[in-house]
C-alpha cells in the first residue's frame, strides 16, 4: 500500500490553516505468469496497489476574527501502466488464477471558508485526480494489460480478473457565513480516466495505444479460463455550494466530475476452443458513475449565493 501525505500547520489568534498533501505515482515493474500449476491452489497471483493520496488545504474559518487561506496543487494517483497476466496449463483445482486489482482514492478537502461572527475566505487550484495507463509500457505501444488463459484443465483454473477501482473525491469551493461572512472558490474538480496515450517513436512501439484484451484458448473441464474485465470509475465532486444564515456566503467552483475511457473501453475479447461446463465466458463490464454536487445555494435570514461550472459526464 502506498500513501503519501505531507502536513504544515499555521496558527494565528483567529486563523488557522492546515495542509495535507499527497501524489501518488506508480508502474507495473512485471507481468503475472503462471504456468503448470498442479494440485489445489497453487499458482494464484494478485496485483493490486492502492494509492490513497490525501490533500487538505487552503481551508479558512473565521470565529471571532478573520480567516483566510489558498493553497494550489490537489491530490492525484497515477498508475502509468499494469501488468499482463498469462495463465497456461495449470490442472486441478482453483490453480493458477489471477487478479489485478489496482485502487486509487485520491482526495482533495480544499480551499473552503467558514465565517461565524468572523469572515472566511479560502480558494483553491487542483482538485482530485486518478489515472491509470497514461505512460508507455517498455516495447509496447499499451498501457493497459492483457489477459491471457491457455489449456487449463480441471476445475475453476487459470481465471483472471481486471478490475480496476478509482474513487477521486473533491470537496472545494464551499462556503458558509453564520452571522458572519464565508467567501470559497476552487478550481480543478474531481476526474477519473482509464486510457494509455499514443506511444511515441522507439523501437517496438506502436503509434497507437492498445487497448486491454482478453484470451480464453482451449480450456477443459469445470469453470476455466473465464475473464472479467471490470473498470469502476467513481468520481466524486461537492463544490461551489453556499450557505448563509443570519450571515453571507458566497461560493464559486470551476471542474465538475469527470470520468473518461479511451482506449481502456475498446478491448477485445477472444474465447476459442474451450469444452466442458461453463469455460471461457468473458465480461467486459465498465461501470462510471461521475457525481456532482455544486452551485447550490441556501440563505437563512441572510445570503447565499453560488455557482459552478463543468457538472458531470461519463464517457466511453
Amino acid at each position: 500500500m502506498n500513501t503519501w501525505i505531507r502536513r504544515s500547520l499555521q496558527v494565528g489568534i483567529v486563523s488557522a490553516g492546515i495542509v495535507l498533501a499527497g501524489a501518488a505515482a506508480a508502474h507495473a515493474d512485471s507481468d503475472l505468469t503462471s504456468i503448470g500449476n498442479l494440485g489445489i491452489l497453487n499458482g494464484n497471483q494478485a496485483y493490486a496497489p492502492v494509492q490513497v493520496p490525501v490533500d487538505v488545504c487552503g481551508n479558512a474559518a473565521g470565529v471571532l476574527g478573520n480567516g483566510q487561506a489558498s493553497c494550489k496543487g490537489g491530490s492525484s494517483a497515477n498508475l502509468k501502466s499494469l501488468p499482463d497476466a498469462t495463465s497456461i496449463g495449470n490442472a486441478g483445482i482453483l490453480n493458477g488464477n489471477q487478479a489485478i486489482v489496482p485502487v486509487q482514492v485520491p482526495v482533495d478537502v480544499s480551499g473552503n471558508a467558514l465565517g461565524v461572527l468572523g469572515n472566511g475566505s479560502a480558494s483553491s487550484k487542483g482538485g482530485s485526480e486518478a489515472s491509470i495507463g497514461h505512460g508507455r509500457k517498455h516495447y509496447s505501444g499499451s498501457a493497459l494489460p492483457d489477459a491471457t488463459s491457455i489449456g487449463n484443465f480441471g476445475v475453476g483454473n487459470g481465471n483472471q480478473a481486471i478490475v480496476p477501482v478509482q474513487l477521486p473525491v473533491n470537496v472545494s469551493g464551499n462556503a458558509a457565513g453564520v452571522l458572519g461572512n464565508g467567501q470559497a472558490s476552487s478550481k480543478g474538480g474531481s476526474q477519473a480516466k482509464i486510457g494509455g496515450k499514443k506511444a511515441k517513436g522507439g523501437y517496438g512501439h506502436s503509434k497507437k495505444a492498445k487497448s486491454a484484451d482478453l484470451t480464453s484458448i482451449g480450456n477443459l473441464g469445470i469453470l476455466n479460463g473465464n475473464q472479467l474485465y471490470a473498470p469502476i470509475q467513481v468520481p466524486v465532486n461537492v463544490c461551489g455550494n453556499a450557505l448563509g444564515v443570519l450571515g453571507n456566503a458566497q461560493a464559486n467552483c470551476k471542474g465538475g466530475s469527470r470520468a473518461t475511457l479511451k482506449n481502456g473501453g475498446g478491448s477485445d475479447l477472444t474465447s476459442i476452443g474451450n469444452a466442458g461446463i461453463l469455460n471461457g465466458n468473458q465480461a467486459y463490464v465498465p461501470i462510471q458513475i461521475p457525481v456532482d454536487v455544486s452551485g447550490n445555494a441556501l440563505g437563512l435570514l441572510g445570503n447565499g449565493a453560488a455557482s459552478s461550472k463543468g457538472g458531470a459526464s461519463a464517457h466511453q
